[in-house]
C-alpha cells in the first residue's frame, strides 16, 4: 500500500508544515504587513516542503521533481494566497482564514504528487 504510506507521510508533513506556516505567519504579521507575511512565508514552506517530499517519494531525478513540484507550488501559492485574501475578507481572522486555506490545498496537491508519482518512470 504505497498510496496510504504517501498519504501518512504526506499528512505528517502538512501538519508540520501547517503548524510551521501558523507560527511564522504570527511572528512576521507583528513586524511586516499582513500581505508581505503572507508571501515571505509562502516562500519559505516552498523551499521547506520541496526538501522533505523528495525524500518521501524517494525521487532519483531531482531536477524533474523540481520543475513539477515548482509547477504543482507556483500555482496552488497563488491560489492559496487569492484564497486566504478571499477568506480574509469576510472572517477577518487571518488564522482561520489560513486554516481553511491551507486545508483547501491539502487535498489537491496530494493527489497531484501522487500523480506524479505514479508517472515518475
Amino acid at each position: 500500500m504505497n498510496f496510504l504510506r504517501n498519504f501518512k507521510s504526506y499528512l505528517n508533513l502538512s501538519i508540520l508544515s501547517f503548524t510551521l506556516s501558523f507560527i511564522l505567519l504570527n511572528i512576521f504579521s507583528q513586524f511586516l504587513s499582513l500581505d508581505l507575511s503572507l508571501k515571505l512565508v509562502l516562500v519559505l514552506l516552498f523551499i521547506f516542503n520541496f526538501l522533505r517530499l523528495k525524500d518521501i517519494y524517494l525521487v532519483g531525478n531531482t531536477y524533474r521533481f523540481f520543475i513539477f513540484f515548482f509547477i504543482l507550488i507556483t500555482i496552488s501559492r497563488i491560489v492559496e494566497y487569492h484564497i486566504f485574501n478571499y477568506i480574509f475578507s469576510i472572517i477577518t481572522e487571518k488564522n482561520i482564514s489560513w486554516l481553511i486555506t491551507i486545508s483547501i490545498s491539502f487535498v489537491f496537491k496530494f493527489f497531484y504528487l501522487e500523480i506524479l508519482n505514479h508517472f515518475k518512470n
